[in-house]
């Protein structure tokens, strides 16, 4: 949420968080946040920052009250809302995704208890029955996320809108040893193959297609380019048409003057130097 570049060794407290940046410039910034008040680590470290007093006041126009078992209510209390669409408005919704334990992230229905652990069929010798429901699990929850994310791009189809949509951060579940989790030992390619790369998705409404040619060009040539989340306000004001000197053309990806910066992960590691040795 801050204007920084870990690549450039910026730290967060040195740039101004960039839903103010919006706020300041006449947008309407609505902050509707899942995982906030659930008495966590990140209540008391992450949210102590996102939601402090101060800091709201200057960054939202809006947030949420309550927060909800599965993302679902969140999106519903969003949406039942009824915010203008007319308006100039930066929307950031921050759900629990597929976050541990996946199995209590999505409604145990016939709907979405889709995947079971005969439906795991990759042949691994450690892999266990269990170890096939935690997978089963964790694709429920991935196809509940999926659904949920469906209806925010159908409440935006008709309108002027463009959504994008990321991780922050992925989620090793057996992929390739017999490990849960985020455990970064011994570091190595397969390690960020599955807990670093994340989705990142940038759909534009029929609308905004066609009042956005140029914008359009830039993201289809965008699509192969290298890409770091922590640097993602850059692209968000060029989405937005938003003027402000901490924009900066060599870190939005859809510039013709970008230029990733160096990927560093857990504050040593060079991320493309091991991840595509």
């Amino acid at each position: 949420m801050s204007c920084n570049s870990l690549g450039h060794h910026e730290g967060w407290q040195d740039n101004p968080c960039f839903p103010a940046i919006f706020k300041k410039d006449g947008y309407k910034v609505y902050f509707w946040d899942n995982q906030n008040g659930g008495n966590f680590t990140w209540d008391f470290t992450l949210n102590s920052f996102l939601h402090n007093k101060e800091l709201s006041e200057v960054s939202y126009t809006a947030e949420n009250k309550d927060t909800y078992k599965l993302d679902g209510g969140l999106i519903q209390s969003f949406l039942s809302q009824h915010f203008p669409t007319s308006q100039n408005n930066f929307t950031i919704l921050h759900l629990w995704g597929q976050h541990v334990a996946a199995k209590t992230r999505y409604p145990h229905t016939a709907q979405f208890n889709h995947f079971t652990q005969d439906s795991i069929t990759i042949k691994k010798p450690w892999l266990t029955s269990s170890m096939r429901q935690t997978i089963a699990e964790y694709d429920n929850a991935t196809y509940y996320n999926d659904a949920l994310i469906e209806q925010v791009i159908n409440h935006y189809r008709k309108t002027n809108a463009v959504i994008v949509y990321l991780s922050d951060h992925g989620e090793e579940t057996y992929d390739w040893r017999p490990s849960m989790g985020r455990n970064a030992t011994p570091m190595c390619a397969n390690v960020l193959k599955y807990q670093f790369d994340i989705p990142f998705v940038i759909w534009c409404s029929d609308t905004y297609q066609t009042k956005h040619p140029e914008i359009m060009k830039a993201i289809k040539a965008s699509l192969h380019k290298p890409m770091s989340s922590d640097i993602i306000c850059n692209m968000l004001f060029h989405l937005a048409g938003l003027r402000t000197k901490y924009y900066r053309p060599s870190l939005d990806i859809l510039s013709k003057k970008y230029h990733c910066p160096k990927r560093i992960v857990l504050d040593k590691y060079n991320y493309d130097a091991i991840r595509f040795h």
